[in-house]
């Protein structure tokens, strides 16, 4: 954050007056940067989500787990804010990245139920991450109590706890958002200014942003700097569990997950408030403002791209995962060529049968021929006597 803020001031000293004024071409510029990173990173995370999902699903040493259940929910949270975040992607509101769909700022319904689904899903996300923390700091502080503390149900409490708080807090775009007219067009946009900005600095900027932040920071600097000295300790309580070596595996992808949230959205949170309040710290000037402006886009990216990065996470850190990910791409390919291999059968199959039936009717043919004949000569007989 520091660093952050010192670049920033450094632009305040070297900007002059005889500084080129921003243009509609420059604002034009990072929107369009920013639409079209957005249009890479969202759809990417909800298959890399979908996909981890699937793994955790179908791996039922990885679903029983405490740290399985985490990894669980929080792919579930990234999905449901990565869905909202791709619905208002596809009803951008500036008219030069119109694709032809308006039904989120036609509709209020539609409206504020994105902006729900984006609001919760972020904050689910955040809390289930500081979740994760806790419970890595209560394996680093309570290395042979974690066993006994750290259960299944314990867990599920903790995260239906998460779940209940995220719903309730997150309902406000329902009263204070919807379509409205601005500029000529309606857009979706919130239509109590001062209800909107006190739930939205209460719930979004401190509640899912400021402090996760600063409690993974905390609880994460104290687990990595623990680590070394409690990991006999931890090795041989591990042993006494039937799956330690699942355990293990999964507590590095924690740690991971920590991290990750921690490089990749505590730039965001600096820009965000430095754009926020740029008014109130800086002079006014557009090329500063500008580039506030431009920091704060490209972190929320980078941000975002936090929701996707968890698969990547657990291929790089998780051999476990590594593995049952490979069996669950093994058994759709033998599902595949088992489907393949039974049409081959039945085709063959048909075929035979074909082919005997042509060879049966072909047998049958002389012998149907000659009863035809014999037939005819014997009527050809009777006629005959008739006439004579």
């Amino acid at each position: 954050m520091a660093s952050t803020v010192s670049m920033v001031t450094d632009m305040a000293i070297n900007s002059t007056t005889e500084a080129p004024a921003v243009t509609a071409a420059d604002w034009l510029l990072i929107r369009s940067v920013y639409f079209y990173l957005m249009g890479i990173v969202v759809p990417l995370g909800l298959f890399c989500n979908a996909l981890a999902l699937a793994v955790f699903i179908r791996s039922p040493t990885l679903r029983r787990t405490v740290t399985g259940h985490f990894l669980m929910a929080l792919a579930i949270a990234d999905l449901i804010f990565l869905l909202g975040d791709f619905l208002r992607w596809l009803n951008p509101s500036m008219k030069d990245f119109n694709i032809g769909l308006d039904f989120m700022h036609t509709s209020s319904g539609a409206c504020q139920f994105t902006h729900f689904l984006r609001y919760f899903g972020r904050f689910a996300s955040s809390w289930i991450t500081v979740a994760i923390a806790v419970q890595r700091f209560l394996t680093v502080v309570r290395a042979l109590e974690v066993a006994r503390i750290s259960t299944v149900p314990r867990v599920r409490v903790v995260l239906l706890t998460i779940v209940v708080t995220a719903l309730v807090l997150n309902l406000f775009p329902f009263w204070t958002m919807g379509s409205r007219e601005w500029g000529g067009r309606v857009i979706c946009a919130y239509l109590e200014t001062g209800d909107y900005h006190t739930w939205n600095t209460v719930v979004m900027r401190v509640g899912s942003l400021l402090i996760p932040a600063a409690a993974i920071f905390v609880l994460t600097g104290i687990i990595v700097g623990d680590l070394v000295k409690v990991r006999k300790i931890r090795r041989h309580n591990l042993r006494a569990v039937q799956n330690a070596e699942v355990e293990r595996q999964l507590s590095g992808m924690l740690v991971a997950v920590a991290l990750a949230f921690l490089c990749l959205r505590l730039p965001y949170v600096t820009a965000y408030y430095l754009n926020t309040f740029k008014s109130q710290m800086f002079r006014h000037d557009s090329v500063l403002f500008y580039r506030i402006y431009c920091i704060a886009k490209i972190t929320d990216v980078i941000a975002t791209f936090n929701h996707a990065a968890n698969f990547f996470l657990y291929c790089l850190v998780g051999s476990t995962f590594r593995r049952h990910f490979k069996q669950v791409c093994q058994q759709k390919n033998t599902r595949m060529s088992r489907g393949g291999h039974r049409d081959i059968t039945m085709t063959s199959s048909l075929k035979t049968t074909v082919a005997l039936r042509e060879q049966n009717s072909t047998r049958l043919l002389p012998n149907r021929l000659s009863r035809n004949q014999d037939q005819a000569i014997l009527a050809k007989n009777d006629q005959e006597e008739r006439f004579a």
